[in-house]
């Protein structure tokens, strides 16, 4: 069944309530990120920005290399 989830590397390792957590989290950023407020709106100006980065920059290294 298709969904809107990516999700986060170690997902089958992780139990009911960690798995719970995960997916709220991620609904309520969905949700804020719909609503029109200034904080979504900045938001959104940086992941655009990160986006066009790493596109101007065929070398970038990902970010999960750093973590």
């Amino acid at each position: 069944m298709p969904h809107g989830y990516n999700f986060p590397a170690g997902w089958e390792d992780m139990n009911g309530e960690e798995r719970n957590k995960w997916l709220t989290q991620d609904r309520a950023c969905k949700q804020a990120m719909r609503q029109k407020t200034p904080t979504s709106d900045e938001i959104k100006k940086i992941q655009e920005r990160h986006l066009r980065r790493q596109k101007a920059h065929p070398d970038t290294v990902t970010l999960d290399e750093w973590v």
